[in-house]
């Protein structure tokens, strides 16, 4: 099973990637079942929502994948939920667009970091500190991360030049449409 993956990081400041090792799914699936605790889990669901978003002090439409694992406890099965949201895990390349996968299964990668999320709340002590390549991904996003405005509609006032306070919007990307599929 793939469970772990080698994965080249572009590294700003040197301007080349370097190697990092991050867990697959399936990783966090195999600690699960070894548990002996693992009592299965549900789909993910997914819904577009409408949140406060602090730094740009507007609400925005984001969406949200959820999964709830089950932790079986002293032979009683107990839900563990957990949410992933779009604006904050999606990966993007360097010009700020959806990369690779994320662009191609959206629905999939999103409910990959619910999962993940979900079982790490339920089984700390196995997945406490350990990420998998789908949470990280984000983590080469250009500084300034775009939201979805409440229209949906892209800001074209940028010029180039954003700074953390400007409202920029996914321009390639629909929620809703995203949710349909």
């Amino acid at each position: 099973a793939n469970q772990i993956y080698a994965v080249p990081r572009w590294n700003n400041l040197k301007k080349s990637y370097d190697m990092t090792v991050q867990t697959g799914i399936d990783g966090f699936r195999v600690v699960a079942q070894r548990s002996g605790e693992y009592g299965g889990q549900d789909d993910a669901v997914f819904a577009v929502e409408n949140l406060f978003n602090p730094v740009t002090g507007k609400e925005e439409q984001d969406l949200k994948a959820t999964i709830t694992v089950y932790k079986v406890v002293s032979g009683v099965k107990c839900p563990v939920t957990a949410s992933a949201r779009w604006s904050q895990y999606v990966q993007l390349d360097k010009d700020g667009k959806v990369a690779n996968l994320w662009a191609k299964m959206p629905h999939v990668m999103l409910g990959k970091v619910a999962e993940a999320l979900a079982l790490r709340k339920a089984f700390p002590n196995d997945l406490s500190g350990v990420y998998t390549a789908e949470e990280m991904a984000q983590a080469d996003n250009p500084a300034v991360r775009p939201v979805m405005s409440m229209q949906g509609k892209p800001k074209s006032d940028l010029e180039g030049r954003v700074t953390p306070q400007q409202d920029v919007s996914f321009e390639d990307i629909d929620l809703e449409e995203v949710v349909a599929q």
